[in-house]
């Protein structure tokens, strides 16, 4: 399934955004590989776009439009 994250981040301009493959692939690595499962599974997988939310109040505007998109979203 598609998600437009490009009509996302142009609701939410304000926010801390990074569509940088570099900074991508960082963002999107955690401690999976202890899992040989996952390991398996996540394999040169990283995240569309990654928001680092300030404080309290953009994390819920980014919630909130993620849940009216249905634009799945991963915390970290």
């Amino acid at each position: 399934m598609l998600h437009d994250i490009a009509a996302l981040q142009a609701s939410l301009p304000a926010l801390d955004w990074t569509t940088d493959a570099e900074r991508l692939a960082l963002l999107s690595r955690d401690f999976s590989w202890f899992s040989p499962i996952l390991k398996a599974e996540l394999e040169g997988k990283a995240a569309d776009i990654a928001v680092r939310p300030r404080d309290e109040a953009e994390l819920r505007q980014l919630v909130g439009e993620c849940a009216r998109r249905a634009v799945p979203l991963t915390l970290r």
